[in-house]
């Protein structure tokens, strides 16, 4: 859910050393979210392209299913790749929870966040 707090922890963890991208590869900040998102802009589009090739979106969430197009195992395994350049990374991309069956074969050993926050307080940021 927007506002949840995953670009706040995000944040701390990027200030913290933990590469998350160029700011060439990161999504740009907006009017919402003036400190960013701390998002990848190629594992957000690849993430979006896997939901719609399966026939859902951000906001009609669907099943993902195998075999996945090999394009786009090339598109992840090249985002892994890059990554393995800088230690400690890390991908932060709210889509994954719908995609992780795609993901996870390239990012078996990683260490998962789950960010919470109380639904009251979303909404009131909202």
């Amino acid at each position: 859910m927007h506002r949840s707090g995953t670009s706040l922890v995000a944040n701390a963890l990027s200030t913290a050393g933990i590469y998350c991208g160029s700011s060439a590869e990161l999504m740009a900040a907006r009017e919402d979210n003036p400190l960013g998102f701390f998002e990848r802009v190629d594992v957000v589009q690849l993430n979006d392209d896997l939901l719609e090739s399966n026939g859902g979106n951000w906001f009609t969430p669907v099943a993902i299913n195998e075999p996945f197009k090999p394009e786009f195992v090339e598109r992840r395994d090249e985002i892994v790749r890059h990554l393995s350049d800088f230690q400690p990374w890390l991908l932060k991309d709210p889509r994954m929870l719908l995609t992780w069956p795609f993901w996870q074969e390239s990012l078996q050993d990683t260490v998962k966040i789950y960010v919470y926050r109380e639904p009251a307080a979303v909404a009131h940021s909202l």
